[in-house]
């Protein structure tokens, strides 16, 4: 099964995964993750050889779009390879890992919604971009933020981090993704909504028995 965590920048994607990913294997639940992909022993060499070996998993018209969205974005060169990296990644754990729970934090919805927002393709024409690539068991989860205190964690590990026009930024972000979630629960895709202002573990415990409903 395909589980993925969207929401702004901020929201607690990464740090939630991690947590989520404990409890289930508590239970006996066999998941994998972004990363827990590489161990942390391997170096940027390591993962630069692993991406050229396996061109198989790289879907070459997500690779233009996000291309596109570097170029819109002013992105650098480093971070335009992540990303697409990141999407191999997922690809490679989707089709190896068979049986297992798949828990990602920077997956379909959360990179290609940003297709729509910088207005390279259409809320509805990403949502079907999105719903030919998602697996046929997935779960969409959404962490609710409030801007403001996504903000503020952003603020807080990045003391040095600007936020003139972030609130804006991040505001129209969550409506995207809201919009295009909205799109997919029309074409019986699961999604579930999940408060992200309640402490951590209560959210991770919320997570994992929505999670365990639908296994």
């Amino acid at each position: 099964m395909y589980v993925e965590f969207i929401g702004i920048p901020g929201a607690g994607k990464t740090t939630l995964v991690e947590e989520v990913r404990k409890l289930l294997e508590r239970e006996g639940v066999q998941c994998t993750t972004r990363t827990t992909f590489f161990s942390k022993r391997k170096r940027w060499i390591h993962k630069l050889l692993w991406m050229l070996l396996h061109p198989q998993y790289l879907d070459f018209l997500i690779a233009k779009l996000l291309y596109k969205l570097s170029r819109s974005k002013g992105s650098t060169f480093e971070s335009m390879v992540t990303r697409l990296h990141e999407h191999q990644k997922l690809q490679y754990q989707l089709a190896h890992h068979e049986g297992q729970t798949v828990l990602w934090d920077a997956g379909h919805v959360q990179r290609l919604s940003n297709l729509a927002i910088r207005n390279i393709r259409s809320h509805v024409a990403v949502a079907e971009l999105i719903y030919e690539r998602l697996p046929k068991e997935s779960l969409l989860i959404f962490l609710d933020t409030p801007v403001e205190d996504s903000i503020a964690r952003m603020k807080e590990r990045e003391p040095g981090r600007r936020t003139e026009g972030l609130e804006e930024s991040q505001a129209q972000t969550q409506q995207a993704q809201k919009d295009i979630l909205d799109l997919l629960a029309k074409k019986s895709i699961a999604t579930e909504r999940i408060d992200g202002i309640k402490p951590l573990r209560d959210i991770a415990n919320m997570a994992c028995e929505r999670i365990k409903k639908h296994l």
